[in-house]
């Protein structure tokens, strides 16, 4: 199905140029198409309500193609997840939040959808220690610089063969074999836990190599969806009033021939369509029985990729705290990341924080009192007053959420292969989720492995 230039340019898929209207459902046969090439796709069932899924929907609404869309859990929205708290009328992320220069899909699927963005323009500090600010620029030593810009001159000129055996080894293992200094491999870890959603041991140090120059714009000037994240989320579901979205029921077979797919969920559902957009966690893949059953590289690397663990928090804290007007600090604390969800109002400033891997857990499995003397601890650790006044403890442990399971696609050592064979599609199942973009763990990667995924029927 060929759409016109001036359809395709008011869809959100014309960014930057990296999409043509004669791509999207063109006729020219393709690898990995489904059986039948010569006809459209006329009905089309897409797996997952978070933001690549609704996305996905979006876009072959777009087309005219008729889409059902479910969801296992009831709320839509996935990882992203906007808390509104009623005292303070502050809405904070609990998900998916920050949108740098360089996401430009997202952006313009934002303008598309008339949202608008709100600046974040604070410079980062990190905390290393107790109680002190060590190295609030984050910088580096000199020595650190030019042995991480060799490395990465290194990895450019790799070939695959190179590159595979490097994905054998974790990041901080291999940054430290090569003479990265001890204080700056901490530095490094607080930098880039934020990006990957654990310590850096637990990444490829192939992957990571790949993204150095995506974790060194990490704290450059982000910005957020004015309104919160979970807006985008309810303007798309707005462009699909039309369409059958059905949450609170997950997928429990799918099964398809040369003509369709059909899919059952626990409900007892069954629907059929033409294709079908597979917009879920790749550790939910397995829960799904699948006839044919899935190629068995692509069965074992949804097996294999991780999830990190991620808790995110909104509190609130009194005005007679102090270093609290302008700031996002990293710190080597229970909870690694602190920035003001909003300025100082009414006697109070909510604050979002972030907890990563093993804290993360800890930090979900504490009680109320524990959680605010967490808080406490590390407010004063990165020289924060000791008599500031918490309240209002809310958040959200993804690890720990039904049918998520984590917060960030983490590829660890050993996973060299699996994007690639997750991206795949199987038969007339086409895949998407924020795992298999470039950057994972975005919102813009979550546009952007939509768009791939249509482009690919």
């Amino acid at each position: 199905m060929n759409i016109s230039r001036k359809e395709f340019l008011k869809s959100a898929t014309a960014v930057a140029g990296i999409l043509s209207a004669q791509k999207i459902f063109s006729q020219n046969p393709r690898p990995n198409r489904p059986a039948n090439p010569g006809s459209s796709p006329k009905t089309a069932i897409v797996l997952g309500g978070g933001l690549s899924g609704l996305y996905s929907a979006y876009l072959l609404n777009k087309t005219g193609i008729k889409v059902t869309v479910i969801e296992a859990n009831k709320r839509m929205g996935g990882r992203i997840f906007s808390f509104s708290d009623a005292d303070s009328n502050v809405t904070s992320e609990l998900g998916g939040e920050w949108i740098s220069d360089s996401h430009r899909n997202i952006k313009s699927v934002i303008r598309e959808l008339d949202l608008k963005t709100i600046a974040h323009n604070v410079k980062p500090e990190f905390s290393i220690g107790t109680g002190n600010k060590s190295n609030p620029a984050g910088e580096l030593s000199e020595k650190s610089k030019n042995l991480l810009q060799k490395v990465s001159g290194l990895y450019r000129n790799m070939g695959a063969t190179q590159k595979r055996g490097l994905d054998k080894l974790d990041l901080f293992g291999y940054l430290r074999y090569q003479g990265i200094e001890k204080n700056d491999l901490e530095l490094m870890n607080l930098r880039f836990s934020g990006y990957y959603g654990e310590n850096i041991s637990h990444v490829s140090a192939s992957r990571a190599l790949s993204d150095i120059p995506d974790l060194e714009n990490s704290y450059s000037i982000r910005n957020r969806i004015s309104g919160g994240s979970s807006a985008l989320i309810l303007a798309l579901q707005e462009k699909l009033k039309d369409s059958e979205i059905i949450s609170g029921d997950p997928v429990t077979e799918i099964s398809q021939d040369q003509l369709s797919v059909t899919v059952k969920t626990l409900q007892a559902r069954i629907i059929t369509a033409d294709i079908c957009i597979c917009a879920i966690p790749a550790n939910v893949i397995s829960d799904i029985s699948w006839t044919p059953e899935l190629p068995k590289e692509k069965k074992l690397s949804a097996l294999q990729l991780g999830y990190s663990r991620i808790s995110k928090l909104s509190f609130n804290v009194s005005s007679e705290t102090t270093g609290l007007k302008n700031f996002q600090i990293t710190g080597n604390s229970p909870v690694r990341f602190l920035y003001p969800a909003s300025d100082l109002n009414s006697g109070q400033q909510t604050i979002s924080a972030t907890a990563i891997g093993d804290l993360s857990e800890i930090f979900a499995g504490s009680g109320a009192d524990e959680k605010k003397a967490f808080l406490e601890e590390c407010i004063a650790r990165v020289g924060m007053s000791a008599n500031a006044q918490i309240s209002g403890i809310t958040g959200i442990a993804w690890q720990d959420e039904p049918y998520i399971r984590g917060g960030i696609a983490l590829f660890s050592p050993g996973s060299f292969d699996i994007q690639s064979n997750l991206r795949k599609p199987f038969n007339r199942v086409f895949f998407a989720g924020e795992h298999l973009a470039s950057q994972p763990g975005s919102m813009e990667a979550a546009i952007t492995s939509a768009i791939e995924a249509v482009n690919s029927i």
